[in-house]
C-alpha cells in the first residue's frame, strides 16, 4: 500500500461518510465527477460517469442541483455514486444513514449492497438496519474486535479471555510457493 502513488491509492478506495464532504458551489453532478477526476479521468467523462449514474439511480433530475437544494436524503444517495465513481476496490462507508429517515437509508443500503462482487464495502454504523444488507459483520467494542457473524446466525464472540483477538479460520488457508512480504 505505502508503496502505491496517491493516484493509485485513489483508485482503489474511496470513502463516504454522514456529512457528504460536498462543495457547496458544485452541482450534484459536479461533486460526483470530482472523484473520478482526481483518480486520473478527463473532466468530460467524468460529467458524463456523473449523469449515468444519476440516471441509473433514478436521481437524473438532481444533476443540476447545489448541494443546498437536495434533502439530506439525496445528498447521502449523490455521495454514495460520487464514492462510487472512481471505480473503486474498496469503499468505506461511515454512517451512511446517519439521520435519515427509514425509507432513505433503506435506499442507501440497497445502493451500496448492489456493489457486492465488484467493490468491497466496509460499511461502519451504529444502524441495526444495515445487518440485513450485509455478508459479514464484525462487532467492535472498546477499539477491539468483539465477535463477528454472518446474518442470520448467532454471534461468535472472537476474544480471547485477555482481550486479544484470536483469528477464526474456517478451513486451512491454501499453501502456495508465493512468497509473502510484509511491511510496517
Amino acid at each position: 500500500w505505502t508503496s502505491l502513488s496517491e493516484k493509485q491509492r485513489r483508485k482503489l478506495r474511496s470513502t463516504m461518510d454522514q456529512k457528504g464532504n460536498w462543495l457547496p458551489e458544485l452541482s450534484a453532478k459536479e461533486n460526483i465527477a470530482l472523484a473520478p477526476t482526481l483518480a486520473g479521468s478527463t473532466h468530460a467523462n467524468s460529467l458524463t460517469l456523473a449523469v449515468e449514474l444519476l440516471t441509473e439511480n433514478d436521481l437524473g433530475y438532481l444533476s443540476h442541483l447545489l448541494p443546498s437544494q437536495l434533502s439530506f436524503g439525496e445528498r447521502q444517495m449523490c455521495s454514495v455514486l460520487a464514492a462510487l465513481a472512481s471505480d473503486p476496490k474498496i469503499l468505506i462507508a461511515d454512517e451512511p444513514s446517519g439521520e435519515l429517515d427509514n425509507e432513505s437509508a433503506d435506499r442507501v443500503y440497497t445502493l451500496l449492497r448492489s456493489c457486492a462482487g465488484k467493490t468491497t464495502v466496509i460499511l461502519v454504523t451504529h444502524d441495526s438496519r444495515a445487518e440485513k444488507y450485509a455478508d459479514r459483520i464484525v462487532r467492535v467494542r472498546d477499539g477491539r474486535i468483539s465477535a463477528q457473524w454472518l446474518p442470520g446466525e448467532g454471534e461468535s464472540p472472537i476474544s480471547g479471555p485477555f482481550g486479544w483477538l484470536q483469528v477464526l479460520v474456517p478451513e486451512p488457508l491454501p499453501v502456495t510457493n508465493t512468497p509473502v512480504r510484509y511491511s510496517t
